[in-house]
């Protein structure tokens, strides 16, 4: 990570057939500060909280 910033926040972006894995290790995304979107295959694109 590039900065200690309280409010630095960070994104992965996956496709729906990756979106599973990418929803693994909640609590590490959470001390990470990494918000999951999933992009389905006609380019709509859904934030997903833990």
């Amino acid at each position: 990570m590039t900065t200690h910033s309280a409010q630095t926040r960070y994104a992965l972006i996956v496709l729906t057939d990756t979106f599973r894995a990418a929803q693994r290790a909640p609590r590490i995304r959470q001390m990470l500060k990494i918000e999951v979107y999933e992009v389905t295959m006609d380019a709509t694109v859904t934030p997903h909280a833990d």
